[in-house]
């Protein structure tokens, strides 16, 4: 099965492009100032809170990396759908989830190679940064693009099975989670009250630092919101495919734990987020609805 990870990944990825339409590119890069910000939160922020809490820690190096490589790894499969109930803009969620995947091609590789000379100070013997990058063009960047483009000429397909195709990723999504946690069951054991409170912490500390630093820099709510649940929501699919790329030996490495651990936990800190702007946008609705009918 852990041969079929990249496979999954770029299916999912795949069913990420097929969300994105090039109008979401153009409404977002007439005010670019929010993709800028959430940009480089995602890009800087998020690893740099990562690294702070695996030194507070002390893990163990192998699951130092691993939550290093869940830090890199941008952009959540729902993160779309919880900016939509959050009463967030779509289309900076669309474009910031897309663009991050894009790019990963130049900047995984890149991250992969600083944090596992950190950790592990020597690179494996058949590591190349050539290697990756291609590796992740072909299970990041080229779903994604084939994605839009098939939203783009294939509308009507698309409108009919969109749902059906996303479902299938969230399976998939679902499948991989259980892989990396099915083969690291003994460490599991050992290690989910450290792992399990660290990715907790990273997701409060994710949702919590995006929100100030968006009121400090002057975006409005929906901008916040956005970038709130874009920063918190790491594509946990993403490190764990990448974690099966870096294995040295046929079972899925430990380096997936924290991928798949926080693919599940941080729903538990994204989703009262979630819940509780959905329920005051409800309760806001009702209300203009009860003064219209009023008057």
């Amino acid at each position: 099965m852990f041969q079929l990870l990249p496979i999954f990944l770029a299916y999912i990825m795949f069913a990420l492009g097929l969300q994105t339409q090039l109008s979401d590119f153009k409404q977002v890069l007439t005010k670019p100032k929010a993709l800028i910000i959430g940009l480089a939160m995602q890009l800087l922020l998020v690893p740099a809170l990562a690294y702070f809490l695996v030194i507070m820690f002390e893990l163990p190096d192998y699951l130092g990396f691993g939550i290093m490589l869940l830090s890199i790894c941008a952009g959540g499969i729902t993160s779309n759908m919880m900016s939509y109930y959050a009463g967030g803009k779509i289309a900076l969620s669309i474009a910031l989830t897309a663009i991050t995947s894009m790019i990963a091609i130049l900047t995984v590789p890149l991250w992969v190679r600083f944090f596992y000379l950190l950790f592990f100070q020597d690179l494996p013997v058949d590591f190349s940064i050539v290697s990756l990058s291609l590796k992740v063009l072909l299970i990041t960047t080229i779903p994604v693009l084939l994605g839009i483009a098939v939203r783009r000429f294939f509308p009507i397909f698309v409108n009919k099975w969109k749902n059906s195709l996303q479902q299938m990723a969230n399976i998939l999504f679902g499948l991989m989670v259980l892989g990396a946690i099915v083969s690291n069951w003994g460490l599991i054991l050992q290690q989910i009250s450290e792992i399990g409170i660290l990715v907790l912490l990273l997701a409060v500390l994710l949702l919590g630092s995006s929100l100030i630093i968006s009121s400090l820099m002057g975006l409005d709510e929906a901008d916040s919101r956005t970038l709130a649940i874009e920063v918190s929501l790491q594509n946990g699919a993403m490190g764990i495919a990448l974690a099966s790329l870096l294995s040295q030996s046929d079972k899925l490495s430990a380096f997936a734990l924290p991928s798949a651990i926080y693919g599940v936990l941080m729903n538990f800190v994204v989703l009262p987020f979630v819940f509780y702007h959905a329920y005051n946008r409800h309760q806001l609705k009702a209300q203009k609805h009860y003064h219209n009918s009023r008057s």
